[in-house]
């Protein structure tokens, strides 16, 4: 700037912790989005060649000396599998994600002091001034541990189960909770969207090893 300049220069903040937290999310939210769209075009196909058939421009017909089922009777068993398919992609991105989570917390400080435990992690986080989303969090962990131990003797899904009773559509199948659960897509954009607002920021001024416990 020139002599007389009075212009104002302005120091923006940016946390090395915040990037790693945010991209490290990004990146497994970008793995869900792309594999979500890979069964949804496979559904549309799906779709498309049922419509075809109704509209007898695909061949459906049975042939009981070949003993192989109609293409209709196909392409319904493809779609409850892709459905399957999608499901599993839910609980696996969302087992990822808190398991990143995990890593990110425990992370932070120079030297983790605390035990390895989910309670200790929020406390944790509160205590760096994080606005953490307790429930959704604790949704995410009794889900992740479903996921990976079934029922157990923790009774994981049961805990998932008072929590949040939309995940569980059908829930006369209460004795096999893993096979109950039921997870929709706006609930995993809005789980990452969760666990990306209890974290840090990029441009912040974020950095726990100042004040390291």
């Amino acid at each position: 700037m020139g002599e007389g300049d009075t212009r104002l220069v302005v120091a923006i903040a940016f946390s090395n912790y915040g990037y790693d937290y945010v991209s490290g999310i990004s990146v497994i939210e970008k793995t869900y989005r792309v594999s979500r769209q890979a069964l949804h075009d496979q559904k549309y196909s799906a779709y498309a060649q049922l419509e075809a058939i109704r509209r007898g421009e695909l061949d459906d017909s049975y042939d009981p000396e070949e003993g192989l089922p109609t293409l209709s009777d196909e392409l319904a068993y493809e779609l409850g599998q892709i459905e399957s398919a999608r499901q599993n992609l839910c609980q696996a991105v969302l087992v990822m994600l808190y398991h990143f989570w995990e890593k990110q917390v425990t992370g932070w400080p120079a030297n983790w002091t605390g035990k390895y435990e989910h309670p200790i992690y929020i406390e944790y986080c509160k205590s760096v001034r994080l606005t953490v989303d307790v429930d959704r969090l604790e949704q995410l962990r009794c889900l992740t541990n479903l996921v990976k131990h079934g029922q157990g003797k923790s009774d994981w899904g049961n805990k998932l189960w008072q929590l949040n009773q939309s995940l569980f559509p059908n829930a006369s199948n209460r004795n096999n909770p893993l096979n109950s659960l039921s997870l929709l897509d706006d609930y995993v954009t809005e789980t990452f969207q969760a666990v990306k607002d209890s974290g840090p920021d990029i441009l912040s001024d974020f950095n726990p090893r100042r004040t390291n416990p």
